[in-house]
Parts: structure tokens; sequence; C-alpha cells
């Protein structure tokens, strides 16, 4: 899939964003080296609840929200820390979490507006999930594609004005001309 990415032109991205542990960001790291890889706060939140029992499952909840909505790495790298530290006795999940920390705190090394885009992958899959279902019924009674593609994308626009407008839009041109940001704010060029 990376390899057609670049078959078509996309040789250097700033940033993946992953939701799962498929080998994707292996992938992204031997195909494109210089790329930023983040995972998905909430399928990691998902990930780590299936292997905590269900009492614990408020104290990791408000422990990973303490730790997202702080302002720099820093001060979310101490609550990282606190929050691994209190898995004792839950090997699997502290190991799957402190394997992962540089990975899931990468948003810090781009604008603020992007925060909320960059840490999950949700937003943008809601786009696709309005589109999808209906694709699949559409698909079972038409035989014409192009009307099937012109269905498609009429729904996909509709999902788009629906859905989350990505903040600081101009701050993209910064990121794709090489601009570094350290807790979200623009420090050289």
């Amino acid at each position: 899939c990376l390899e057609n990415t670049q078959k078509r032109g996309l040789s250097v991205a700033k940033l993946a964003i992953s939701n799962s542990e498929s080998g994707f960001f292996e992938a992204v790291e031997q195909l494109m080296p210089k790329t930023t890889c983040q995972h998905c706060w909430s399928y990691k939140t998902d990930y780590l609840l299936a292997q905590l029992p269900k009492a614990e499952h408020t104290k990791i909840k408000k422990s990973l929200r303490d730790i997202w909505t702080c302002e720099t790495r820093v001060a979310a790298s101490k609550a990282y820390t606190a929050m691994t530290n209190s898995l004792k006795g839950h090997k699997d999940a502290k190991d799957t979490m402190s394997a992962c920390r540089t990975q899931m705190l990468n948003y810090y090394d781009f604008p603020t507006h992007h925060w909320q885009f960059i840490r999950s992958t949700t937003l943008l899959e809601s786009i696709f999930t309005s589109v999808l279902p209906k694709k699949n019924e559409q698909r079972q009674s038409t035989k014409d594609q192009n009307t099937l593609l012109s269905m498609i994308g009429q729904l996909s626009k509709v999902a788009e004005n629906r859905s989350t407008k990505v903040k600081g839009f101009k701050l993209l041109a910064e990121v794709s001309n090489g601009v570094k940001f350290k807790d979200g704010q623009s420090v050289s060029k």
C-alpha cells in the first residue's frame, strides 16, 4: 500500500497516524524514514482497557486524559510515567504502553491547533463510516459503476460537511515547509 503511494508521487510524508499494531509503522520507517509516526489515542485506550479489569477503567481513563491534555511534552511525559507505574501487576498492559511512549507523544511536534486531529484517527474515520455501509448496500442493487461512484462522492461531500473542520489549516503549509514545532509552538524554519 505505501509502495503504491510512492509510485503515485508521495515520497515523503510529515506524519503517519495509525490505529493498529499491524506493522504499519515498520513499513513507514522503512519506506519513509523521515516520517513521524503517531499512535491513535482512541484505539490505544481501547486496547489498554481490554487488558485491564473493569474496576480499573475509570482510573486509567483519567490518567490517559491527564496525559493528552498536558500543554507540554515534559508534563505529558511525567504523567505518562505515572500512568505506566500505576499499571504494576499488569505486565502486558505496562509493556504495551511503555513500548509506544514516543509514538503516543509525537503530536507535540506539530501545531497545537492540529493536536485533536493527530491524536485520534476517529475524526477522519467518521467521514467514511457514513459512506461505507451505503456503498455496500448500493453495490448489491446497482450494476452501473458510474452511478455507484457518483453516489459515494455525494455521500462523502455530505459527510465532510458534517465533520469537524480542521483548525489551523494555514499551519499545514508551515509543517510542509519544514517549520519545527515544540509543544505546539513554532520554533524555527
